[in-house]
């Protein structure tokens, strides 16, 4: 039996994808446009706003995945349209970022999910 915030969670398609391809959007300071794979067949274009926190060259590591949001409704992002959103976690005021990477063995396409009850209840206040 599932919490309503894990029940929640579990609708969200997080899927474990690898960036091919990693430009920076021209004439934007925050804006990178990616291609990643999500075994999907084709590539999917997504645009991240992250290029002011992570370099090129953590986007495209060879060795390392990310996880992606690949059921959010396509966001026209500059000049492209956004089929989905490159997952990453922050501290607390937003100084650094950085890319969220899906355990060691992963595979692409491979959906991720939780089990058990990770997210806590504070919907009981002491």
């Amino acid at each position: 039996d599932l919490s309503p915030e894990l029940e929640w969670f579990n609708n969200c398609d997080l899927r474990v994808g690898k960036i091919v391809e990693c430009t920076e959007c021209e004439g934007s300071d925050k804006l990178y446009i990616e291609k990643i794979d999500l075994g999907e067949g084709q590539l999917r274009e997504i645009g991240s706003g992250v290029k002011q926190f992570i370099k090129l060259e953590e986007m495209l590591r060879a060795d390392a995945f990310v996880v992606v949001f690949a059921n959010l409704k396509p966001r026209k992002l500059a000049h492209i349209m956004s089929q989905g959103m490159v997952m990453c976690a922050s501290n607390a005021d937003h100084t650094a970022i950085e890319l969220i990477r899906p355990p060691a063995g992963s595979k692409v396409g491979e959906r991720v999910s939780l089990q058990g009850s990770p997210i806590p209840d504070f919907s009981q206040d002491k």
